[in-house]
């Protein structure tokens, strides 16, 4: 149901986003920002212009940026 899957998604951490070259919306990362829940992402595709860095969530620049954003993120609130 809508409600439970906005409840969960509330109380989310962050929501982890990866993207793709042929996004052109992301309704799953619209969510995540009007709820205040940050996105990790690569800002590929539309996640570019989703996102902005700092502000409603994170850009990755690889595989292992993207662990230590996460492990920030679910570390320390300062950074959430």
């Amino acid at each position: 149901a809508r409600a439970l899957l906005v409840g969960a998604l509330a109380r989310a951490r962050v929501c982890l986003i990866p993207g793709h070259a042929d996004e052109t919306f992301c309704l799953s990362a619209a969510e995540s920002v009007a709820l205040r829940v940050p996105v990790l992402t690569y800002g590929t595709g539309a996640l570019k212009d989703r996102v902005q860095d700092g502000i409603n969530g994170m850009i990755a620049t690889d595989k292992d940026d993207f662990a230590a954003r996460l492990k920030a993120v679910l570390a320390d609130d300062a950074v959430w």
